[in-house]
């Protein structure tokens, strides 16, 4: 959280991201912005650790997911959220960047009460950042999905369900994905396609869009307005003056 509200860089200590600060954004465009550490990260990190060390959460919980549980932990601050008089509860979006992108699609997806996502910067796919989700037993400290690893190794086992199955769930609610014209590549377009048929299927054409960006891997000015403007527009808010 230290790096969504503009204390802190990536990890502990280092300097504010110039961009990285979009609670911030939010907050002054006059949303309440709630902004948590996932485990492993911020104050949630265990002494001696790194940020995203995940061996003694799998060591404790073998059958888990690190992202089943920060989904959980997602759904447990709205649970927190609609306890606030000053929150509508029938209002709740979510948005991230980068991990927190995927974070906000997957939760999204499985939580009804997220009414509109912007996921910024995500992964979206899983065999060709394969690693990222489940690398080889042993091999790294940062396991997403393990239960993704035999398909990371042998890509001829047909995957359970796809990262555009995933996202699809999150229709007909409106969902709008920011990324960087300099990560460009044919599976985002792929995905996106994917997913669009999905909402056409449905009736609500206008409720998915992609914004590309010029840059690479950040969360500039351009996606942030971007966001504030698709949550103003399905929450029916009146635009910015």
């Amino acid at each position: 959280k230290e790096t969504t509200v503009g204390l802190s860089g990536r990890s502990p200590g280092t300097p504010p991201g110039r961009n990285a600060a979009f609670a911030v954004t939010l907050a002054e465009a006059g949303f309440v912005a709630f902004a948590a550490d996932y485990l492993r990260d911020g104050e949630r990190i265990k002494p001696g650790r790194r940020p995203y060390h995940t061996t003694d959460f799998y060591h404790e919980f073998p059958d888990w997911s690190i992202h089943g549980k920060d989904i959980w932990d997602n759904m447990r601050a709205i649970d927190y959220l609609q306890t606030l008089d000053f929150v509508d509860p029938d209002r709740i979006g979510m948005t991230g960047h980068s991990y927190g992108g995927h974070s906000t699609i997957f939760a999204a997806a499985l939580e009804p009460r997220i009414k509109v996502a912007v996921a910024n910067g995500p992964v979206s796919d899983f065999l060709h950042h394969g690693l990222h989700w489940a690398v080889p037993k042993g091999a790294g400290n940062s396991q997403s999905l393990p239960a993704l690893r035999p398909y990371v190794l042998d890509h001829t086992l047909p995957l359970p369900v796809t990262f555009y199955e995933f996202t699809a769930l999150i229709a007909p609610r409106p969902f709008l994905c920011g990324q960087a014209v300099g990560e460009r590549r044919p599976m985002e377009e792929e995905n996106y396609a994917a997913v669009k048929q999905v909402y056409d299927a449905l009736g609500y054409p206008e409720r998915v869009r992609y914004h590309w960006y010029a840059g690479d891997h950040d969360y500039p000015p351009a996606a942030r307005q971007a966001a504030v403007e698709w949550f103003r527009r399905w929450f029916a808010l009146p635009p910015e003056r």
